[in-house]
């Protein structure tokens, strides 16, 4: 580009790169150079994610999301943002990462009114909703439940950790039962098999 017919190449005025900060241009950078990110704050993953996707850079956005994760950075304080960005941005990893930490704590997610706006708006995303229609953040949720308490029958010994997992994982599917009816949809509750 400097060095080309492109305008840049006679041009004495500095390049602009839009919106671009001079922290996540420094991110870029090394990125480009090293194929790593340096530390982050949960903060920056938003300006990284659109610079990704500004210079074409998918392994950007992979990154930052592997660098969340691996960081522990999505916390109940900011799981719904981290949801709300992994959807904009199609980042499968993160919202399964989002939707096992919202199972995990469901019980304090369901308190947060933004939660059930979320929910809301996934329910909205379905156009011409059928009876058969799930919503797809629920559905993401369930999996997480049934993946982290186990999908087996109730234990006959109450006492049983396998008891104890299958009554923690029927308050949590019939909770977002719960959420999903204040939200005027009606559906079939989740039955075990």
């Amino acid at each position: 580009m400097f060095l080309s017919h492109f305008r840049e190449s006679s041009s004495t005025q500095p390049v602009a790169l839009g919106d671009l900060s001079e922290k996540i241009f420094r991110v870029i950078a090394e990125y480009l150079y090293t194929n790593q990110l340096p530390s982050l704050s949960f903060d920056m993953v938003e300006e990284v994610f659109l610079a990704g996707d500004m210079f074409l850079l998918p392994g950007l956005r992979t990154e930052a999301t592997n660098w969340l994760i691996s960081q522990k950075m999505i916390s109940l304080e900011n799981v719904l943002e981290a949801l709300s960005l992994a959807q904009h941005f199609s980042a499968t990893k993160l919202e399964q990462q989002c939707c096992e930490i919202i199972a995990l704590n469901l019980e304090e997610c369901v308190q947060q009114p933004e939660f059930t706006d979320f929910v809301a708006e996934s329910i909205q995303s379905i156009k011409n909703r059928q009876e058969t229609d799930s919503v797809p953040l629920i559905d993401d949720i369930r999996y997480e439940i049934l993946r982290f308490h186990g999908n087996q029958g109730p234990d006959q010994d109450p006492t049983s950790a396998r008891s104890t997992a299958a009554r923690a994982r029927r308050q949590k599917l019939a909770l977002l039962d719960t959420v999903i009816e204040t939200l005027g949809v009606k559906r079939t509750p989740y039955r075990e098999q």
